[in-house]
């Protein structure tokens, strides 16, 4: 397997990660301190495998 699917795979998990705290935050706490936390680290999983993403396919070009 290539360096860039690597990385593509790795985005993928990490966007889903990303999007299943992000759907989950109510449930998994109810503390408003927590809350803006999972919303914090949701923003940066999905931004990461962003970068990823875009990393990887400029490398195919």
């Amino acid at each position: 397997m290539s360096r860039e699917a690597l990385e593509v795979i790795l985005a993928i998990g990490f966007a889903i990660l990303g999007l299943g705290l992000f759907i989950r935050r109510n449930s998994l706490s109810k503390s408003k301190y927590y809350r803006l936390l999972i919303i914090v680290l949701t923003v940066l999983f999905i931004a990461f495998a962003v970068y990823l993403a875009i990393r990887s396919f400029n490398n195919y070009a």
